[in-house]
């Protein structure tokens, strides 16, 4: 008994120490996942770049996984929060083990594959990117074509519809030709219908313009067609076609312009390369009237030329022609230093020719004949050091009788070209007498 009561106790004992020996070197249990859940709050999203939806991921309580971090991904779309925009994100859980990241929809429609990853878990999910709505609906002209006068205004109207997701919902307006703004294009907010106008203003040459509007994912186009307007100036008329050279003498000078648009010119410039209008300067600007008519007074120069006279008013200009003649006297008035003269080739008078006119003074440059007649009709003497006309119409001459037995009377006449023809002269007498 005694043995088999000491085999007994050893099988106990050995047993016992097995037993621990097994605790001490057995494999222990696997840890828990470092994720248990991954998921996308709207998986169907319009890919309009600004729609966002919650993307959640839970590490469990019993997870070992250090830091407590979830790293999202994506293979369309991106991230936020962050510094930027991404298609990674990292995000601390919180106390009670989620993560949370935005994700925004890309601008184009796709299918996205989204990722979270914690420890050496990884779960994904997807969400849809579908087509989004458009951002604008319509855009119209008031009109397809308009003049190019830089006057005329198109209405330009772009309608964003309930269905768009813009949270500014304003339209930016450009063209290629005439201007919106200074700047050639125009940012408008649109009212509680959804509707966006805005005035395009008229370039000053002709062309096709391309208007766009703007507005979120959506860019509408149409075209204008500006045609050449038609002229604001219809006529540049003188009274005539020549007028004298006098520095006094005035000529009509009228321009008509077209009425009836929006454009009618409401002045008309007038210049001249020669010649005066009121105020003495070559340049001056008067109102239209009733008629459409604008009138200005040019003044002749005191020196024979040719003038172009021009008229400008809206986008057009008129020239013509106009010439200044030489203004000839319509009087010549005589005077002499004596009205005696010696005989002799030494014995000299003075004589002097003012030509005059009513309106305005001679020309200068204008030239008279002197000649000495006895009564007979015989001539006398000579004319020398004879001049032109200086700008107050004066011309004089030096007269010699000469060696010459006779004595007495002697005319003395002056005569040039009379204006319209024939000949103006003017004579008085003088006497020969005996050298002293």
């Amino acid at each position: 008994m005694s043995i088999l009561r000491f085999l007994a106790t050893g099988a106990l004992a050995w047993s016992l120490v097995a037993c621990d020996l097994g605790s001490a070197t057995g494999v222990e249990p696997e840890p828990g996942p470092a994720l248990v859940s991954l998921t996308v709050a709207t998986p169907s999203l319009p890919a309009d770049g600004r729609a966002v939806t919650v993307v959640r991921a839970v590490i469990p309580a019993e997870s070992r996984v250090l830091p407590r971090q979830v790293t999202f991904s994506t293979t369309a779309g991106a991230f936020a929060p962050g510094t930027a925009d991404s298609m990674r994100a990292t995000v601390t859980a919180d106390e009670n083990g989620v993560a949370v990241a935005l994700l925004r929809a890309p601008a184009a429609p796709t299918l996205a594959l989204v990722r979270a990853q914690a420890g050496g878990t990884t779960l994904q999910d997807s969400a849809r990117f579908t087509p989004a709505p458009a951002d604008l609906a319509l855009l119209t002209l008031s009109a397809d074509s308009a003049a190019a006068d830089t006057v005329t205004t198109i209405l330009v109207r772009a309608v964003i519809p309930r269905t768009s997701t813009l949270a500014q919902r304003s339209v930016t307006f450009r063209t290629t030709l005439g201007r919106f703004d200074d700047d050639g294009s125009v940012t408008v907010e649109a009212d509680s219908a959804g509707v966006a106008t805005a005035l395009l203003r008229a370039p000053g040459a002709p062309g096709l313009a391309l208007v766009t509007a703007a507005a979120g994912n959506t860019v509408l186009q149409d075209t204008i067609r500006f045609y050449r307007a038609p002229p604001d100036l219809l006529a540049l008329t003188l009274a005539a076609d020549s007028l004298a050279a006098d520095g006094a003498s005035t000529m009509l000078v009228r321009a008509t312009v077209r009425r009836g648009t929006a454009r009618t010119p409401r002045s008309v410039t007038f210049s001249a390369s020669s010649g005066t209008f009121g105020g003495g300067t070559n340049e001056i600007t008067v109102p239209v009237d009733s008629s459409g008519t604008a009138t200005a007074l040019l003044r002749a120069p005191a020196d024979p030329t040719q003038a172009v006279v021009r008229a400008t008013a809206g986008n057009a200009s008129l020239d013509t022609v106009i010439r200044f003649v030489r203004a000839l006297p319509e009087t010549v008035v005589l005077s002499a230093d004596s009205f005696r003269v010696p005989a002799g080739a030494g014995s000299t008078l003075r004589v002097t020719a003012a030509l005059r006119r009513s309106i305005g003074t001679v020309s200068p440059g204008a030239t008279v004949h002197f000649s000495a007649l006895r009564p007979d009709g015989t001539a006398i003497g000579w004319f020398a050091a004879e001049t032109v006309s200086n700008t107050s119409g004066v011309v004089t001459a030096t007269f010699t009788p000469g060696e010459t037995d006779y004595r007495g009377p002697v005319r003395i006449v002056a005569a040039m070209q009379r204006p319209g023809g024939g000949m103006v002269q003017a004579e008085m007498t003088i006497i020969i007498a005996d050298p002293s």
